[in-house]
């Protein structure tokens, strides 16, 4: 397909081809994840799906270096505490903000070493128990069954957990 894409010449064309070790993706010049979820931000507040605050953003993937701005988007760059300010996207016409602070974005690479993301996990496993822990969390349950990574490097360095 690569062979394909290479042949018919996107240089007229305002496109580009981004290969992934698994994928191959052709799209507009300068779009990333980052921008798009700028735009989905942005259209919700447009068409008044979300009207009250947004508790937290769950970001989890492993994407390509070229995406690594879905983890930190541009007004998340680390700055000192007294000078934080949240990040707001705001829909033109509806006037619409949505206030979301740094703490509460929470990203999370998938077994990639280096990244921008807060968090690492390990593999899809990790990623369902997070997934199943927050959905239980919903329910005032929790699933104390598998030990945290944490957990897993105290109980062998002998640490005790309170």
């Amino acid at each position: 397909m690569l062979q394909h894409l290479g042949a018919y010449s996107l240089s007229n064309q305002s496109a580009e081809v981004v290969q992934g070790s698994r994928s191959i993706e052709v799209r507009p010049v300068g779009v990333t994840k980052g921008n798009a979820i700028d735009k989905i931000m942005q259209e919700l507040g447009h068409r008044k799906i979300i009207t009250t605050s947004i508790d937290y953003v769950l970001c989890i993937g492993h994407f390509l270096a070229k995406d690594e701005d879905v983890y930190t988007l541009p007004q998340f760059d680390v700055e000192p505490e007294s000078e934080r300010k949240a990040k707001v996207w705001q829909a033109d016409i509806m006037n619409i903000k949505f206030n979301l602070k740094r703490d509460k974005y929470f990203s999370c690479t998938v077994g990639r070493e280096c990244s921008l993301a807060r968090y690492k996990l390990e593999g899809a496993s990790e990623v369902a128990s997070l997934l199943h822990n927050l959905a239980s969390a919903d329910r005032g349950e929790r699933d104390d069954s598998r030990p945290t990574k944490r957990q897993k490097e105290d109980h062998d360095s002998g640490a005790m957990s309170e």
